[in-house]
């Protein structure tokens, strides 16, 4: 888990990381020099969870994490931070032992929240993230999402769309869905 003065080290990432920015909005596994995979590697964080993303202004998008619990969502976060975030960046998610992260590293600082849920007496976890670029327009992603079990028997369909997400918070004990929405 990330701790509150590692984050500091995001805007580190941030200048060793983005390259070309391109015309449209989009959001992608970030492509980390090896300087910054041993970074994210100390800190203990699960590199297919950073995130590379670019917005025109005037977009207004919200980095969410939703906690289900027996099937219903007990839990919405909604950090301080969303809004209007334009230009390049980076989006950082976590989650580890009832803790999550989640935090925006741009050419403008980094902000970040971190909460502790609790730990659900879960027997295992399954992480998942998209992998490929993704153009945004306006509507919901899911990024992440990890899926617990109090018996270790975990099953799963991945986050490629609602349907799998909801399959899996409908059939597994404990999960925690990263959602971005993206109102241009």
């Amino acid at each position: 888990m990330i701790g509150v003065g590692m984050v500091l080290l995001l805007g580190v990432l941030f200048l060793v990381s983005c390259g070309e920015a391109l015309e449209e909005n989009y959001l992608e596994p970030a492509k980390l020099s090896k300087d910054a995979e041993g970074l994210v590697s100390v800190m203990g964080l699960p590199k297919e969870w950073i995130f590379q993303y670019r917005v025109a202004d005037e977009t207004r998008i919200t980095l969410r994490a939703d906690y289900y619990e027996g099937g219903k969502q007990t839990i919405s976060y909604a950090p301080a931070f969303s809004g209007n975030i334009e230009g390049e960046g980076l989006l950082v998610l976590d989650y580890e032992d009832g803790e999550f992260f989640l935090g925006v590293a741009d050419d403008g600082g980094h902000q970040s929240i971190q909460t502790t849920l609790g730990d659900p007496e879960s027997m295992g976890s399954l992480k998942h993230s998209f992998e490929e670029r993704i153009t945004l327009e306006s509507g919901t992603y899911p990024l992440a999402a990890v899926v617990m079990s109090r018996d270790g028997s975990i099953q799963s369909q991945g986050i490629a769309d609602q349907e799998a997400i909801d399959f899996s918070i409908k059939n597994n004990d404990y999960m925690v869905v990263f959602t971005l929405e993206v109102h241009p």
